[in-house]
C-alpha cells in the first residue's frame, strides 16, 4: 500500500513536556523536574527565579513535598512560561475586538479568523440593507469576548493569562466604555436628524420662493 510515512513521527517532532517544563541542575548540568525538592538548589535559583517553593500539603510536617508557586506573570511547573496579560487582552477586546485583536494576542489564529469573518459578514449584511442584523451579529461576539476575557483569566496558547485585572475595574470601565459609545451614537443621531430637518426646511423655503417668483412672472 502506498501510504506516506515519516522518518520521525509527528508527535515526536514536538518538544517533550518533561524537557519543556524541567530545569537544569547548575552543578551537574542534568535535566531534572521539581527544583524545590533538589537539595543542591538554593532559594535564588529554584523555580527559574520566578517563584518560590510552597508545600503541597501544609498539614504534612513529617515528610512534606514542595512545588513551585509562580509569581504573577509566570506559569508552568518550573515557572518558565511567560503569561499573557489579562488587562491587555481585555483592552484589545474592548477597543479592537471586532477585528480579532484579542484572539490574535492570545495566539488563537482560528478564532481570530472567525472574528474577522464575522465582521465581514456583518458589514455585508449592513451593505445589503439588513443593517440591524449586521450590527447585531458583530455586537454579539464582540460583547461575549469582552465578558469572557474580562470576567476571569482565560487560557492563551501557552498558559492561562496573568490575573492582573481586578473585577471592579472590568465591570466599571466596561460599562463606562459602552455608555460613552451609546452617548456618542445618540448625539450623532440627533445631530444628523436636526441637520436633515434643516436641509428639508431650506429646500421647502427655496421651493416656495421659486414658486412665488414664477407666479409673479406669469
Amino acid at each position: 500500500m502506498d501510504v506516506e510515512t515519516h522518518t520521525v513521527a509527528v508527535w515526536r517532532q514536538k518538544e517533550e513536556l518533561y524537557v519543556k517544563f524541567s530545569y537544569k541542575n547548575p552543578s551537574t548540568g542534568q535535566i531534572r523536574f521539581n527544583s524545590c525538592m533538589d537539595p543542591q538548589m538554593n532559594a535564588q535559583h529554584v523555580c527559574n527565579g520566578h517563584g518560590f517553593c510552597a508545600p503541597f500539603d501544609r498539614n504534612n510536617i513529617v515528610k512534606p513535598t514542595f512545588f513551585c508557586k509562580c509569581d504573577l506573570g509566570w506559569a508552568g511547573p518550573e515557572c518558565s512560561v511567560k503569561q499573557k496579560s489579562q488587562t491587555i487582552a481585555w483592552l484589545l477586546s474592548l477597543v479592537f475586538g471586532p477585528f480579532g485583536a484579542d484572539q490574535a494576542y492570545l495566539e488563537w489564529p482560528f478564532w481570530t479568523g472567525m472574528k474577522i469573518l464575522g465582521l465581514f459578514c456583518g458589514a455585508m449584511l449592513s451593505a445589503l440593507g439588513f443593517q440591524r442584523c449586521g450590527i447585531l451579529l458583530i455586537l454579539v461576539y464582540w460583547f461575549c469576548d469582552i465578558v469572557h476575557i474580562g470576567s476571569a483569566p482565560v487560557r492563551a496558547a501557552n498558559a492561562k493569562v496573568a490575573a492582573d485585572l481586578p473585577r471592579w475595574a472590568f465591570a466599571v470601565f466596561t460599562l463606562l466604555y459602552f455608555a460613552f459609545i451609546g452617548f456618542g451614537m445618540g448625539v450623532c443621531s440627533v445631530y444628523w436628524k436636526v441637520k436633515f430637518k434643516r436641509r428639508m426646511d431650506d429646500h421647502e423655503k427655496n421651493y416656495r420662493s421659486t414658486e412665488s417668483f414664477n407666479q409673479k412672472i406669469i
